[in-house]
């Protein structure tokens, strides 16, 4: 199987032509959301949320809990076992 970045190359290679140097390439704005549909075409839709920063795009589980959440659930069990032990 293909690499899925080696796809995403092969797409955008085989939009330009053969004798452009790399010099002379410039992404296009939207080539964030180029690459998400291309992927989303190749390999299918993933559910979750995408998260964007610096450099890269990764799909979080919605379902997965955030570390706030985690926190409360601690001190919620923390303060249960100190009921319990009195």
């Amino acid at each position: 199987m293909v690499e899925k970045g080696q796809t995403i190359l092969e797409e955008v290679a085989s939009q330009l032509p053969l004798e452009t140097p790399i010099e002379e390439v410039f992404p296009p704005e939207d080539a964030g959301f180029q690459m998400i549909d291309t992927l989303d075409q190749t390999f299918g839709r993933q559910h979750g949320n995408v998260h964007r920063g610096l450099g890269k795009a990764r799909i979080r589980d919605p379902s997965a809990s955030s570390s706030r959440q985690r926190i409360e659930q601690v001190e919620m069990l923390t303060s249960e076992v100190a009921g319990l032990k009195e």
